[in-house]
């Protein structure tokens, strides 16, 4: 039912998330090299073995490719191990499916916090040479060292998961669509390569056999002009407002980071908290978080246009970034938080963030979002 696939088959934010947890020594790291059928992780009786997250790459029947997370102990009371604890929790926010681990019958309740969709297959790990049946229907029974029940795990894996679909489109774009996509190739744009949205929405207006044209802003008319009516223009954000002033109003507009947020997000959260742009006093503090972790250049949206301008609104108010794992030690500090499109996270994570920020009653929005109000032009994006 699970087999090996490349690490490259599909994109890591597209790809279920199946975090195995646990206190140390339980047979987490055993169980994960159960499940991928190769030394997937080191295994030890040394508690304390895993002292970093592990992941791998499996195609599971009926889902396609999953990542299998193998994670350091819960219970970890080594110098290190409290962040290593924080690294595993971090973890769980990404989890589609949680497999927790114990090798205590008596030690079955989780103790710590997931999101309310998330499902969790709590496993006992049998370490005995006899099979034990536990009490609790919930609880199964698996040998992590001989593999025994390792099928019956894989088959209640499958059955709590769904398919990854893209569904980046869906509502927007039908079969056969004419799609213009402008993407302006500058210094911040990498080297040999699309970047991760471009890409994606392209292969998918592929698949439903779209008419895709694709054009830098200098091009952007003589293209409009082969195309004569697209069905909808989708844009970088950054360049919003040229895109507006050459495209007929009758035509739909949208951008790739409005689409990521509408997939990922809670695009009604964010077009209500953007608002908070109408009203910037001097002691507001803005937060604008970025997924991944690429080097900024100097024409960096994040770090250079969006704080740009912003400060034409109100030179005075306080801007600080932030990218990678920290948003959830930082961002209940802020007034407004700004996010990009999160293409490089999956959807549950991205969940998590958003969660996180109405729980805290923390305006959230998106880089797409906030450039489209800044440039007036909101009320004329299609999402």
């Amino acid at each position: 039912m699970a087999t090996e696939i490349s690490d490259s088959s599909a994109h890591k934010s597209m790809k279920n998330r199946i975090v195995i947890v646990g206190d140390t020594n339980v047979g987490k790291s055993t169980l994960i090299n159960k499940i991928c059928k190769q030394n997937v992780s080191i295994t030890s009786n040394i508690k304390g073995t895993t002292t970093d997250t592990v992941k791998k790459t499996i195609e599971i029947d009926g889902i396609g490719a999953c990542t299998v997370v193998d994670t350091a102990g819960l219970n970890d009371d080594t110098s290190l191990g409290e962040d290593r604890k924080s690294k595993t929790l971090n973890e769980i926010k990404s989890a589609d499916l949680i497999i927790y681990v114990t090798d205590d019958m008596n030690k079955t309740q989780i103790d710590f916090e997931t999101d309310t969709n998330v499902k969790i297959i709590k496993v006992f790990n049998n370490k005995s040479s006899a099979m034990i049946k536990p009490k609790n229907s919930e609880i199964l029974s698996v040998n992590a060292l001989t593999g025994e029940n390792v099928d019956l795990l894989l088959k209640k894996i499958s059955e709590n998961l769904i398919p990854k679909s893209s569904s980046l489109t869906d509502g927007l774009v039908n079969n056969h669509d004419k799609i213009l996509l402008v993407m302006p190739q500058d210094k911040s744009s990498p080297t040999g390569r699309l970047i991760l949205p471009q890409s994606q929405i392209m292969k998918e207006l592929l698949d439903k056999e779209c008419l895709v044209l694709s054009t830098g802003l200098e091009t952007l008319e003589q293209s409009l002009q082969m195309m004569k009516k697209p069905d909808l223009v989708i844009t970088d954000s950054k360049v919003f407002k040229e895109v507006d002033k050459i495209l007929d109003k009758k035509i739909k507009l949208t951008s790739f980071s409005i689409l990521f947020a509408k997939n990922k997000g809670d695009l009604n959260y964010f077009i209500q908290s953007v608002s908070v742009l109408d009203n910037l006093t001097d002691d507001k503090k803005i937060l604008i978080t970025e997924a991944c972790t690429h080097s900024p250049k100097e024409e960096d949206i994040g770090r250079v246009k969006i704080p740009s301008l912003i400060r034409k609104i109100n030179p005075n108010v306080t801007i600080d970034f932030v990218r990678g794992e920290d948003f959830f030690n930082v961002a209940y500090n802020y007034d407004l938080i700004i996010h990009c499109g999160g293409c490089m996270q999956n959807k549950m994570y991205m969940q998590s963030k958003t969660n996180f920020a109405k729980s805290h009653d923390i305006p959230m929005t998106n880089y797409g979002i906030v450039l489209a109000k800044i440039n007036k032009i909101l009320d004329r994006i299609t999402y």
